[in-house]
């Protein structure tokens, strides 16, 4: 093997096909809307019940099984005052900025705590899509285990 065909040999592979995955999902998403299981909007009640407004037949209760709040925090009384005494005291609810330029401090203050708490570098995320968009495509690249 050369030099060359070594280098090219350790790269990863890409198997990015976005316009595939498209034409493939389409009709899946489409019936799932279709049959009333997507693009729902819907209103917390207590615990892990929501009321869902249903296209045919106006709102609905249901055990909502989707949120990834496996303890239940989305929507726990102590929370909700919380975030509420937190956007009094930043009188903020989110900045719409690069965090590399302003940072809320909300943000920095949790990462703080956190860190102090694990013993580890902590970044935190204002949403999972954020936390996905910003941190999975780094992690898929192999860059931080040399491929």
């Amino acid at each position: 093997m050369t030099k060359d065909s070594q280098a090219s040999a350790a790269k990863p592979r890409s198997m990015r096909n976005t316009q595939r995955m498209i034409e493939r999902a389409d009709p899946i998403f489409a019936l799932a809307f279709d049959a009333g299981v997507m693009g729902l909007s819907a209103r917390s009640v207590e615990r892990r019940l929501v009321h869902v407004k249903d296209r045919q037949s106006g709102t609905r209760e249901v055990v909502d099984f989707v949120r990834c709040s496996y303890l239940g925090l989305d929507n726990h009384p102590a929370i909700i005052a919380g975030a509420i005494e937190a956007i009094a005291d930043y009188s903020s609810l989110h900045w719409s900025c690069a965090r590399p330029r302003l940072n809320f401090g909300l943000l920095s203050d949790l990462e703080e705590n956190l860190s102090d708490l694990f013993q580890a570098h902590v970044i935190t995320f204002s949403t999972v899509l954020a936390a996905n968009l910003s941190a999975m495509p780094i992690l898929a690249s192999g860059y931080l285990t040399g491929g």
